[in-house]
């Protein structure tokens, strides 16, 4: 991921090249993932010192994921929330 600086009166552009070497060109883009994966992609490219300093100050925690098709634990999962939305739902 590079950002090509703007030129002529055109916006800045992000330039993002797959695996595959195919060079994709946006004007802005959104990393939805945690700060070091964001901080690998924009290093692999041009990342100013401001982008670097800011993403390196975030803190985060590895996720422990159980992946499941139990639609019964689903449920029950969401009679819960619903239960403690109500019993835990105030009136001023």
């Amino acid at each position: 991921m590079k950002t090509l600086e703007a030129t002529d009166g055109k916006k800045p552009e992000v330039v993002l090249t797959t695996d595959e070497g195919k060079e994709l060109v946006f004007d802005r883009i959104i990393l939805a993932c945690h700060s070091d994966t964001s901080l690998d992609m924009l290093r692999a490219g041009n990342i100013t010192e401001e982008e670097e300093r800011i993403l390196s100050e975030f803190e985060w925690n590895r996720n422990e994921v159980i992946l499941h098709a139990d639609e019964m634990v689903c449920f029950r999962f969401l009679v819960l929330i619903i239960v403690l939305a109500l019993t835990t739902t105030c009136c001023s």
